[in-house]
């Protein structure tokens, strides 16, 4: 199973089987009451910060853009 990231090149896999990809669960919530960030796991970070940036908050996360692409 492949969350959001950790595949530096497209198409390759740490496995010779199937691969289930979970990029589709890809939601953002904020809640803004809590200030607390729900993400899905199939996002990466750069889709993260890209979101969360226009709301004016951040999450602790990866600082490498790109990685899972």
């Amino acid at each position: 199973v492949k969350s959001g990231g950790h595949a530096y090149n497209l198409n390759f896999s740490s496995t010779p089987g199937v691969q289930i990809s979970m990029a589709k669960f890809n939601n953002i919530s904020y809640d803004e009451d809590k200030s607390t960030v729900s993400l899905g796991v199939g996002l990466t970070w750069d889709q993260v910060y890209k979101a969360l940036e226009p709301l004016g908050v951040m999450v602790t996360g990866g600082r490498i853009n790109g990685v899972g692409q």
